[in-house]
Formats: C-alpha cells, sequence, structure tokens
C-alpha cells in the first residue's frame, strides 16, 4: 500500500504544481514558449530515467535496504526544491 500512496502523492504533487508554476513562469517571469516547453521537459526528465533509479536502489542499498531510503531522499529533494521556488 506504501507504493500505490507514493505514486498517488507523486501525481498529486505533479497535478497542482503544474497550473501556479507555469503561470509563474510565463507571466511573471516573461518567459516565452519555447523555454517554457524546455523547463517542462527537463522537469519530467528525472521520472523518465526512474528505471535507472530502480536499478541503481536494487544494486545499492543504504543501511540494508533498498527502495525507502531513495523515497525519502527523493521527497526531501523535492520538497526542498519547492521551498526553494517558492522563496523566489
Amino acid at each position: 500500500i506504501a507504493i500505490a500512496l507514493h505514486y498517488w502523492n507523486v501525481g498529486l504533487a505533479i497535478g497542482f504544481l503544474v497550473t501556479p508554476l507555469s503561470y509563474y513562469l510565463l507571466d511573471s517571469l516573461g518567459i516565452d514558449s519555447s523555454q517554457y516547453n524546455m523547463f517542462s521537459a527537463l522537469s519530467y526528465l528525472p521520472w523518465c530515467l526512474k528505471i535507472f533509479y530502480g536499478l541503481l536502489s536494487d544494486s545499492i542499498p543504504i543501511q540494508s535496504q533498498h527502495r525507502k531510503p531513495y523515497v525519502v531522499i527523493g521527497w526531501i529533494v523535492f520538497i526542498l526544491s519547492n521551498l526553494w521556488l517558492g522563496c523566489y
């Protein structure tokens, strides 16, 4: 059930952050659509490369755990990135 909740939370986080972030980038910063598309593609790149993160977590455990530390590290990076973005 933890994996299902994780994917649910990722979907909500990505879904709810797209609209304010696009508004901020397009209206507040005034970037053009090509720059926004580049940002969007780069922001989804880690999600597309998740197969490699799975291979990494399976082959290199952290404190004898395979998935949980990597999920926690990912959420911490996500939260810190959004806090940093919120400061600007």
